[in-house]
C-alpha cells in the first residue's frame, strides 16, 4: 500500500505505514527529514565549482535523488541494495518526469567502481561503513554529505559503541551534541586521511535525532597534516573542556583525540542561506545559526550552568551583550540555551546574575 505525499517541488509514492521504519522493506521514507533534504538541496546548489555527477548512495524512495535532479540538476545517480526500493524510486522518478540513473546494488560496491563530484550518505543508523568507499569515488576533489542517526552512541549514552564505531569514546556532558558531532567529523576525517584526502567541514549541525555534516574533500597530504594538528585529546568535564596532555584512557574524563577546528564555513553558510531563502525552503534558522556561531570549540549551556551553580536564569541576549563587551560571543546551532565564547567558564558564570 502507498500514499502520495508532496515534498519540495516533487510528489512521491511512499509506504502507507504508521511509523517510517515499518516501510523499510519497500523503501524507507521519513517526513521528519524533509528539512534535512531542503538544506541538502540548497547545499548542492551552493557548492563552489562545477558539480556535474551526484550520487544518492542509499536512496530508498528516491526522494533525495529526485529532488536533486528536479530542483538543482546534473547527472544524478540513485543506489540501493533493496530492489523494492529501486522499483519505488523508478516509479517516483516517472511521476515527476525526471531522468535519474537507478542502480540496485550494494552502496560500497557501487561507490568503489564509480566516480562522482558529490556523494550523499544518509543511512538508517551509522554512516561510517560507507565513508571509505565514498572517499574513493570522489577522486582528487569533491563534496561529501553524511547523516548519522545513532546519536545515542555519539552523544555519550553508549560510549563504548561510539568508540567501537568511530574510534573515540563519547562523553555525556552539557555540550554532548557538539562533542558527538565532532566525533563523527573526526572519524570521517581519519578514514579519508588513509587515502591522503582531507575532509574540510563546510556546514555541521545536530537537530532532533540526527547529525548532518557537509564538507569538501581534496587529495592533499599538506591539508591532511594541517587537520591532524587540530585533532587533540581533551578533558571533557560536565560543564567545560580543556585540551589534555594526559594519555591515560583510564581517566574517564579524557577522551579523543577529537577535531577542535572550525565546523562551519561562514561564506558557504551564507550561500546556502541565500539558496534556502530564494527557494522558500525550511532550515533557514539552522543555517543562519551555524554561519553566525564562533569557531570556538564547544558551548556553555546556560540552563545547565544555572542549575549546577545555582545561578538565576538570565536571558541569552543579556548574557551575550555582557560577554561581548570584552570577549567574542555568539549563539550556537547546537543548543538554543547556550553561548559560544572565548571568555571561559568563570566569565560566563560572572555575567549570570
Amino acid at each position: 500500500m502507498s500514499r502520495l505525499v508532496k515534498e519540495g517541488s516533487v510528489r512521491l509514492h511512499v509506504p502507507d505505514v504508521d511509523k517510517p521504519e515499518q516501510g523499510r522493506a519497500e523503501g524507507f521514507y521519513n517526513p521528519a527529514m524533509a528539512e534535512n533534504r531542503d538544506i541538502s538541496v540548497a547545499c548542492l546548489a551552493a557548492f563552489p565549482g562545477k558539480v556535474r555527477k551526484v550520487c544518492d548512495a542509499l536512496t530508498a524512495t528516491g526522494v533525495r535523488a529526485i529532488r536533486y535532479k528536479k530542483e538543482v540538476g546534473g547527472d544524478v545517480w540513485a543506489c540501493d541494495v533493496n530492489e523494492n526500493a529501486i522499483k519505488r524510486a523508478a516509479r517516483n522518478a516517472r511521476l515527476n518526469k525526471v531522468k535519474i540513473n537507478l542502480v540496485a546494488e550494494d552502496a560500497n560496491a557501487f561507490l568503489n567502481e564509480n566516480g562522482f563530484d558529490f556523494v550523499d550518505i544518509d543511512p538508517y543508523g551509522s554512516p561510517i561503513f560507507f565513508v571509505q568507499a565514498a572517499g574513493r569515488s570522489l577522486g582528487r576533489a569533491g563534496y561529501l554529505a553524511v547523516t548519522a542517526t545513532d546519536t545515542a552512541a555519539l552523544n555519550g549514552v553508549y560510549p563504548q559503541v561510539a568508540e567501537r564505531r568511530y574510534g573515540v569514546r563519547s562523553v555525556s556532558c552539557s555540550y554532548s551534541k557538539e562533542l558527538g558531532t565532532r566525533i563523527l567529523v573526526t572519524a570521517v576525517m581519519r578514514l579519508l586521511m588513509q587515502q591522503d584526502k582531507a575532509f574540510q567541514p563546510l556546514l555541521c549541525f545536530q537537530v532532533r535525532h540526527y547529525i548532518r555534516i557537509f564538507g569538501a574533500v581534496v587529495r592533499s597530504v599538506k591539508k591532511c597534516d594541517s587537520l591532524l594538528e587540530q585533532i587533540k585529546l581533551i578533558e571533557a568535564f560536565d560543564d567545560s573542556y580543556a585540551v589534555s596532555k594526559c594519555t591515560d584512557y583510564k581517566n574517564r574524563k579524557t577522551t579523543g583525540p577529537v577535531y577542535l577546528g572550525p565546523l562551519q564555513d561562514k561564506k558557504f553558510c551564507r550561500l546556502v542561506l541565500k539558496e534556502l531563502t530564494k527557494r522558500r525552503l525550511s532550515g533557514q534558522k539552522i543555517v543562519k545559526l551555524a554561519g553566525d556561531e564562533l569557531a570556538e570549540p564547544f558551548y556553555y549551556d546556560t540552563h545547565f550552568l544555572s542549575k549546577k551553580y545555582k545561578k538565576p536564569l538570565v536571558g541569552l541576549d543579556k548574557i551575550l551583550g555582557s560577554l561581548s563587551k570584552r570577549h567574542k560571543a555568539s549563539r550556537t546551532v547546537f543548543c538554543p540555551t547556550a553561548v559560544k565564547t572565548d571568555a571561559g567558564l568563570k566569565n560566563v558564570l560572572a555575567v549570570m546574575k
